[in-house]
């Protein structure tokens, strides 16, 4: 995955980079996080492991319209995710 497809995935689900950096997992500050995924975003090769979970976000998205609702363990502690 190049990082013009997941700014494309990123786009169609209609979210910022923030919110798109915690569904990738990430929990750092907001600008840390808009830093994270526009740095991907201009990568040639997203690392595969990131490639490989968009994949299955995306493919839950097409499935059912929705994001996926992560179990409560799963979740960042002290904060909700926005999609949800």
């Amino acid at each position: 995955m190049t990082g013009v497809h997941l700014k494309y995935i990123r786009e169609r689900l209609g979210m910022r980079r923030q919110d798109f950096a915690l569904l990738l997992g990430y929990t750092g500050t907001d600008r840390n996080n808009e830093n994270r995924v526009k740095r991907l975003e201009v990568e040639d090769q997203v690392p595969l492991y990131i490639g490989r979970l968009l994949w299955l976000i995306w493919d839950i998205y097409e499935e059912s319209g929705e994001l996926p609702h992560w179990p409560e363990y799963l979740h960042i502690s002290g904060r909700s995710e926005p999609w949800m």
